[in-house]
């Protein structure tokens, strides 16, 4: 069968109305489907449960994303604030940690995971597993994104107060 074969026949079109073509996606299966159909899961904290959070543990991002079945946040320099997130018993490096969608790099430089503030988070999203893969090789456990609260109209201000 040829090219030609496998397209349809061009449909008449009303000269008043759009035609209507379903959004399509490719994701980590390599084929084509409907953005309905994608078997994508993401797990999302909101921002009512990081205040929640960190009530408790004012500073420490690594409690709120150690309750989060399937990972484990490792400390690799505590010093600097470095930590790898495995993610399903893979290595950290397998795991990737996005800020606003660009990726954080912790342990060569840059800025760590122990080192985000919660309360500056609006909300973290977790993709766990091979639909990850579509950020690259370094995804492959899957991805954290942090993403960062935006101003709003009129001035905040917080105080968290901790003792111990």
């Amino acid at each position: 069968m040829g090219v030609g074969g496998a397209v349809p026949p061009p449909a008449r079109a009303d000269p008043g109305r759009a035609a209507e073509v379903p959004g399509v996606v490719v994701n980590a299966t390599r084929g084509e489907r409907r953005v309905e159909d994608t078997p994508l899961r993401v797990e999302v904290i909101d921002e009512e449960e990081i205040a929640e959070k960190v009530a408790m543990t004012p500073g420490d991002i690594a409690m709120m994303l150690a309750e989060t079945g399937g990972l484990r946040v490792q400390q690799t320099n505590p010093s600097l604030g470095g930590a790898n997130v495995r993610i399903h018993g893979l290595r950290g490096r397998y795991s990737l940690l996005l800020s606003d969608g660009l990726p954080m790099y912790g342990q060569a430089g840059g800025l760590g995971l122990l080192q985000v503030p919660p309360v500056d988070l609006a909300a973290v999203e977790i993709i766990k597993g091979s639909a990850s893969a579509l950020h690259g090789s370094s995804a492959l456990g899957g991805v954290v994104n942090l993403i960062s609260r935006r101003s709003g109209e009129e001035a905040e201000h917080s105080m968290v107060l901790n003792q111990t």
